[in-house]
């Protein structure tokens, strides 16, 4: 389970700006965007298809949507990178988390071998690659496996073009002047306590989402020479995001962690009694509590 932490940049944030939440593949950004999505209504809400050819794409969205269209939605989430707020004619607020580099790459290899049945539909061969042939083939979808992927993303990079070490300026830049949150894939209670408290919204709470349950690499013992050069720009980038980080979780005390993981279990539980056929009946009446007790938007 990939757990995160929100990286938090206090400021004159309004609710009325626009969310974008930058998903990269494989930063536990399914169940984030679950938890945020949570505070809006489905008719206000879009989430992005990453495959080129989707309606939701966000260039065949952008199209296809007029400007007084595009005006009604207030959250916006998927695998795009930054720039997307240039589209948008309101202000816009962006969100994001990042992950321990190599882990994150171990983590796509592992989902992508094993669980992606899109991927592995036109790509049968995909599920025989060996962990090397996996970081230097041609035939991964970009957003899924890239060299340092969370610099391309941050720094708005078009993935077809080579990274320079330029680049890496620009994404530390990004962090600290144009996103307003971002996070770090290791602890992800304390992360939403910190968003909760800036974003001012009412539920954070969450499930497992997409959890890679089989794993054909766990260690990184043989690879930590290839992936420290393959991924050195995101490393670095990755322990400029975690300095920040530590010196702005100092004051989340002991008793908000645990008040916090107590409710969360609660939460976890009640979205679990579906599972159960002995009250299955009673689930939607379940639903409203949840709706009720957390302040849920429907």
């Amino acid at each position: 389970m990939a757990i995160t932490i929100i990286i938090i940049r206090v400021n004159d944030m309004n609710i009325k700006k626009v969310l974008l939440l930058m998903h990269i593949p494989k930063a536990a950004g399914t169940s984030f965007t679950a938890a945020v999505q949570n505070n809006f209504r489905k008719s206000e809400s879009v989430n992005f298809a990453w495959q080129s050819s989707h309606e939701r794409y966000p260039n065949n969205f952008f199209k296809r949507k007029k400007k007084r269209e595009l005006a009604k939605y207030n959250f916006y989430s998927g695998h795009f990178i930054y720039g997307v707020h240039t589209k948008i004619s309101r202000p816009c607020s962006y969100i994001t988390m990042l992950r321990n580099p190599n882990e994150r790459l171990i983590s796509a290899y592992n989902y992508i071998t094993t669980q992606s049945s899109y991927i592995n539909k036109y790509l049968p061969q995909v599920k025989r690659f060996t962990f090397d042939e996996f970081l230097f083939s041609k035939d991964i979808p970009n957003w899924h496996q890239l060299d340092n992927t969370q610099t391309r993303f941050i720094s708005g990079l078009d993935p077809k073009l080579k990274l320079r070490s330029e680049d890496l300026l620009v994404a530390k830049e990004n962090l600290i002047k144009n996103i307003d949150f971002f996070g770090i894939t290791e602890e992800f209670d304390k992360s939403m306590i910190l968003l909760k408290k800036d974003l001012n919204l009412k539920f954070l709470f969450y499930t497992r989402e997409r959890v890679t349950k089989i794993s054909k690499i766990d260690k990184l013992d043989h690879f930590i020479d290839l992936l420290e050069n393959y991924n050195r720009l995101d490393n670095e980038l990755y322990q400029y995001a975690k300095e920040i980080f530590n010196k702005r979780t100092k004051k989340i005390s002991d008793y908000e962690m645990k008040k916090y993981s107590r409710l969360n279990t609660l939460y976890q539980r009640l979205c679990n009694v579906k599972q159960n056929r002995i009250i299955t009946t009673y689930y939607v009446i379940l639903q409203k509590i949840i709706h009720k007790v957390f302040g849920l938007r429907k």
